[in-house]
C-alpha cells in the first residue's frame, strides 16, 4: 500500500496510466508481483522450519498432506493478501493513513481470525465472527493440511472464500482507482 501510495504521489501512477492506457494492466501488474512476494516469503518460512529450526536444537517442520494441497492454499492466502493490500492502497490518499488502517485492522483480523488466540477459546460470539476472518480460513486449511493431512477438497471451502474475497478486493481496487484517476 505504501509503495502504490508513493508512486501516486510522485506522479509515477499518472506516467504509467498515459503508456498503458488501462487501470487494470495497472492493478493487475502491481498484483502479481506482490502476490510473487507473498510466495516467496511463505517459501521461507517453510525454509526455516524445515532447515534452520533444527540447528536450534528444535523439531523440523514436516509438511504432512499435499504438496500441491499446500502450495494452492498458499497461493490463495497470497491472492487474499494481495487483494486486501491493493484495497487499502489505492482508498487511502496517504500512506500514513494506509499504513495506520492497515496496521491495526491486520491486527483486529488475526485476533478475530485465531492467529493470537485459538477459535475454539473464544467467546461464542467470537467464534461466530472469526468465521467471515480470512485469516480464519488461510490458517484452518494450513492446519487441516499441515496437523491433520487433508485434502485439498476437504479444504475446499476454505479456498474458495479466500479466492472469492481476492477477487472482490481486487475489483473494489480497480474500481477506487478508475474513479479517482484523473486522466
Amino acid at each position: 500500500a505504501g509503495n502504490f501510495i508513493k508512486e501516486r504521489e510522485e506522479g509515477s501512477m499518472l506516467r504509467l496510466r498515459l503508456i498503458s492506457g488501462s487501470q487494470f494492466r495497472v492493478i493487475a501488474g502491481k498484483f502479481a508481483f506482490y502476490f510473487l512476494v507473498c510466495l516467496i516469503q511463505f517459501l521461507m518460512m517453510i525454509a526455516v522450519g524445515i532447515f534452520v529450526m533444527p540447528l536450534m536444537g528444535l523439531s523440523r517442520l514436516v509438511l504432512g498432506g499435499e504438496l500441491a494441497a499446500i502450495l494452492l492454499t498458499a497461493s490463495c492466502v497470497a491472492m487474499a493478501a494481495t487483494g486486501y493490500g491493493l484495497l487499502i492502497a489505492v482508498y487511502f490518499r496517504t500512506a500514513q493513513q494506509a499504513l495506520s488502517f492497515g496496521s491495526v485492522s491486520v491486527v483486529i483480523l488475526s485476533a478475530i481470525g485465531g492467529v493470537w488466540v485459538r477459535i475454539y477459546v473464544m467467546p461464542e460470539i467470537l467464534q461466530n465472527i472469526s468465521r467471515f476472518s480470512p485469516m480464519s480460513w488461510g490458517l484452518e486449511s494450513f492446519n487441516d493440511l499441515f496437523l491433520r493431512e487433508a485434502t485439498i477438497t476437504s479444504i475446499l471451502p476454505n479456498i474458495l472464500r479466500l479466492v472469492g474475497f481476492a477477487l472482490v478486493t481486487v475489483s473494489a481496487s480497480v474500481i477506487i482507482h478508475k474513479t479517482r484517476t484523473v486522466v
